[in-house]
């Protein structure tokens, strides 16, 4: 399994269980950001299975449910080991990375 919670209070981590076909290949080097009981999670390295990565995903803490993003504009190109960081309420903003070929800025 690649998801799994953690409960603060409790100091527990538990295995997320994902019921539907619907998730992200398995990646790594990718960006994650927490918003409102959702987490996106950008690009990364699929490895041979899914190559370098540019798609969005949103997990849904409730009720623990993938959803691919219909993402529009300027869709960064595919990128791993970048950073992400959520601004104010609404917007995330990436920078840098690594195409296969050159570091970007």
């Amino acid at each position: 399994a690649a998801l799994y919670e953690f409960e603060i209070d409790s100091k527990v981590w538990r295995e997320v269980e994902i019921q539907e076909p619907v998730k992200p290949c398995a990646r790594d080097s990718h960006s994650a950001v927490a918003h409102e009981g959702q987490m996106m999670v950008f690009g990364g390295y699929g490895g041979p299975d899914c190559g370098m990565l540019n798609d969005g995903w949103i997990y849904h803490v409730e009720p623990k449910k993938w959803e691919l993003l219909e993402m529009t504009g300027t869709v960064p190109t595919p990128r791993q080991q970048h950073s992400v960081a959520r601004v104010g309420e609404s917007k995330m903003l990436l920078f840098g990375g690594f195409d296969g070929d050159a570091r970007l800025n």
